[in-house]
């Protein structure tokens, strides 16, 4: 009777002692579904806003209004900077190799268009040609970050080369029905919105789909 007792009292200490490390074990578990979510969430809001802005820059660039190029040039150091935040989540390199090879890329690109607004003036660029410059440099160097650092970067180079085409007349547009929106929008404007929208949906998806880094 004693060794059967106090063989359950064994089992039932261990059982306790079981469940009282599962308890504490289970924490982390959520705080790192939750740190997940909320990471997809800031992914999801930031490049939610590039998307924005750069809608914003093509109707700006469109007034050929001088400060247009300013915009465009601070549009490529938010993008750099999202980029290598957004981008960091995802890669399977190490964090020096990631860092390094990300601030080559990004500073090769802004060294680029510095030399080139820089010589603008002997080029006899317009507030236009000198617009449209900026955005397919950086509409490039999205392609390359996209296929070297981050896929949903290759989305967004993709849209900014189209919507510079668009913008420039090389891409006709004119089979898109766009007349619920034209009492408040251009038609190109209304193009350039809804291909925004749907290059950010698959944004979404891509994010949502691609592995994150093992943490």
């Amino acid at each position: 009777m004693s060794e059967s007792s106090d063989t359950s009292t064994n089992a039932a200490a261990v059982e306790s002692e079981s469940a009282s490390v599962s308890k504490p074990a289970s924490a982390p578990a959520k705080a790192k579904g939750q740190s997940g979510v909320h990471g997809r969430l800031w992914e999801l809001l930031a490049f939610g806003l590039l998307y924005a802005l750069a809608v914003v820059g093509f109707v700006y660039l469109a007034s050929e209004s001088s400060a247009a190029v300013d915009y465009w040039q601070l549009l490529v150091g938010i993008v750099a900077v999202i980029a290598l935040f957004a981008g960091w989540s995802r890669t399977r390199r190490g964090f020096f190799g990631y860092l390094i090879t990300t601030l080559l890329h990004w500073g090769a690109l802004i060294l680029v268009l510095y030399l080139l607004l820089l010589h603008s003036g002997h080029l006899n660029l317009d507030v236009q040609s000198a617009g449209m410059l900026l955005i397919y440099v950086l509409g490039l160097g999205c392609l390359l970050a996209g296929i070297h650092l981050d896929i949903r970067m290759l989305i967004l180079g993709a849209y900014l080369i189209g919507g510079g085409l668009l913008m420039q007349g090389w891409i006709d547009t004119g089979a898109i029905d766009t007349k619920l929106v034209e009492g408040y929008l251009s038609h190109d404007v209304a193009v350039l919105i809804g291909a925004a929208v749907i290059a950010f949906v698959l944004t979404f998806f891509f994010g949502l789909f691609s592995p994150k880094r093992a943490r």
